[in-house]
C-alpha cells in the first residue's frame, strides 16, 4: 500500500517497533521467533513528514520504552516544523528587504548553480520592484496597502498582500514584470523556509495576476502581439530591411556599426530561434564554421548557453554561415560575436537596453509593428512545427527541458481555421 500523501507541515502516522541487538551487534526490530520473555532493549519510534517546502524527511527517535520513544519523536517533529527555532541571520521578524539582500548575495556565490545571466536578472528585479521602488510603483503599492519591502518576513509572507503588490506591480510596469517579481518574491520565501524562519509559502495561493492599465502603442504602432509569429516571407522581408539598413552611409561610424550587428544578430535569431540573451552573450569560441556538410560534424554550427547553465547546440542554415563567415572576417574573430557596437573593445557584451532598441527599431522600420524580438523565436519554432520537425528536436533546439513547454508557449491554436479534411473523415 502507497504511503499517504502529506501536506506541507503534516506528518504521517506514528509507528513503534521494539529493537534489540543480533549476534552481530546490529539493532533489529525484535520478532515474534525469538522466544518467550526476551527482553527487548530499546523502542524506536518513527514517522514521515512533508517540511514547509513539499519535500518529504523520514524521523525516528529511540529510547528505553515504548511512550519515551513516542514523546522523543513528538519533540523532534515539532522542533522540525517550528519555524520560531530559527536563530541565525534570517528570523520572522527579519524585515523583508534584509532577507531579499541575503539571498540575492547567496545566488552571486559559484556554488548557488545560477547562470551569471540570471542572477543579474534577479538582482534587477529585486532592487526595481522591492528595494527601490519607483515613486510611481511606491503610490500605487502605498493605496493598495500592498507593500512587502519593511515588513517582517512573517508579516509579508500573506496571499493578499502578495497578492496586493503583484497587481501594483502589473498595472505600472505589465504583466511580465509581476511574473519576475513572484518568482523572486517566492525564492525569498522558500529560503526563509529553509532557514526555519517562515511556515508556509503564501505566494503559493496567489492566482493569476494580470495588469489592468495596458499601455497604449506608441503613435505608428500596432499594439503587440506576442502569440503571433512571421510567415516565412515576412522574416525574409524583414532580413533584406536590416541589411539594406546596415548599408547605409552615415556620418559616425558607430552608428553604422551598429546597424550591422543589429542586422547580423537578427538574423541569427531568425534562423535559429535563439534568445537574444543567448546570442548577445555568444564568443567566437563557441562558434564552428571550418567544417564540413557530414555526419560526423553535421556543419556550421555554434554552441549556445541557455537558461540554467544549459550548453546546447544550433546548426547553422548556409545563408547564416555565410553571414557568420563574413562577419569573423570583419570583426577579427575574438571575444563576443555581437560586442557592443560603440567600442572596439571586442570583450564587451552589448548591454541589453541598447540592443533591444536596435532590433525593435529594424523590426518597426519593416513594417511589423506588433512584433518584438521574442516574435523571432516563436517564429523559427513556428516554421519547425509546420514543416511536421517531430517536437522532440524543435524542443531541443529551443532548449527547452520539457517538449511540453514548447506545445504550451510557442505552438500556435487555430480555432477559427478551415479543416476540410477533418469534415470529411466524419462524414457517415
Amino acid at each position: 500500500m502507497s504511503a499517504r500523501a502529506l501536506a506541507p507541515g503534516e506528518s504521517g502516522e506514528f509507528t513503534v517497533s521494539p529493537q534489540c541487538r543480533d549476534e552481530n551487534g546490529k539493532w533489529k526490530v525484535c520478532g515474534q521467533g525469538q522466544g518467550r520473555g526476551h527482553k527487548h532493549e530499546r523502542y524506536r519510534a518513527q514517522c514521515h513528514y512533508r517540511d514547509r517546502n513539499g519535500v518529504r524527511h523520514p524521523l525516528s527517535r529511540v529510547a528505553e520504552t515504548a511512550g519515551k520513544a513516542e514523546t522523543k519523536l513528538t519533540h523532534a517533529l515539532k522542533d522540525a516544523l517550528n519555524p520560531n527555532k530559527a536563530e541565525g541571520v534570517i528570523k520572522p521578524t527579519t524585515p523583508f528587504v534584509d532577507a531579499g539582500r541575503e539571498w540575492i548575495d547567496h545566488i552571486k556565490r559559484s556554488d548557488s548553480g545560477l547562470a551569471a545571466r540570471s542572477v543579474e536578472e534577479y538582482a534587477r528585479t529585486f532592487r526595481r520592484y522591492i528595494d527601490a521602488p519607483a515613486p510611481e510603483l511606491k503610490k500605487i503599492l502605498a493605496e493598495k496597502n500592498g507593500h512587502i519591502r519593511d515588513l517582517a518576513l512573517a508579516e509579508a509572507n500573506n496571499t493578499q498582500r502578495f497578492l496586493r503588490f503583484l497587481q501594483a506591480v502589473a498595472d505600472v510596469y505589465g504583466n511580465s514584470a509581476a511574473h519576475h517579481a513572484r518568482s523572486v518574491i517566492s525564492n525569498i520565501v522558500k529560503r526563509a523556509i529553509r532557514f526555519n524562519a517562515l511556515t508556509h509559502n503564501a505566494m503559493r495561493d496567489v492566482g493569476q495576476v494580470a495588469s489592468q492599465t495596458p499601455k497604449a502603442p506608441k503613435p505608428g504602432r500596432e499594439p503587440r502581439d506576442t502569440s503571433r509569429a512571421l510567415t516565412r516571407d515576412e522574416r525574409a522581408t524583414l532580413l533584406t530591411y536590416a541589411d539594406a539598413k546596415a548599408t547605409e552611409l552615415t556620418v559616425n561610424p558607430r552608428t553604422q556599426r551598429k546597424w550591422q550587428t543589429a542586422a547580423d544578430l537578427l538574423a541569427f535569431m531568425a534562423m535559429t530561434g535563439c534568445r537574444v540573451s543567448e546570442v548577445r552573450e555568444l564568443r567566437w569560441e563557441k562558434v564552428h564554421l571550418d567544417l564540413c556538410d557530414c555526419e560526423e560534424t553535421g556543419g556550421p554550427h555554434a554552441i549556445v548557453l541557455g537558461k540554467g547553465s544549459k550548453d546546447r547546440r544550433v546548426d547553422f542554415p548556409p545563408s547564416l554561415a555565410a553571414r557568420i563567415t563574413r562577419r569573423l572576417e570583419v570583426t577579427g574573430g575574438t571575444g563576443y560575436v555581437f560586442s557592443a557596437p560603440a567600442l572596439f573593445d571586442t570583450e564587451k557584451v552589448w548591454d541589453q537596453s541598447g540592443c533591444a532598441k536596435a532590433l525593435s527599431a529594424l523590426i518597426v522600420g519593416a513594417g511589423f509593428s506588433w512584433a518584438t524580438p521574442h516574435s523571432l523565436r516563436r517564429t523559427v519554432i513556428t516554421l519547425l512545427h509546420r514543416e511536421g520537425i517531430p517536437d522532440v528536436d524543435v524542443s531541443d533546439l529551443a532548449g527547452h527541458s520539457d517538449p511540453n513547454v514548447t506545445r504550451r508557449h510557442y505552438y500556435g491554436r487555430k480555432f477559427m481555421g478551415a479543416r476540410p479534411t477533418l469534415a470529411a473523415a466524419l462524414d457517415v
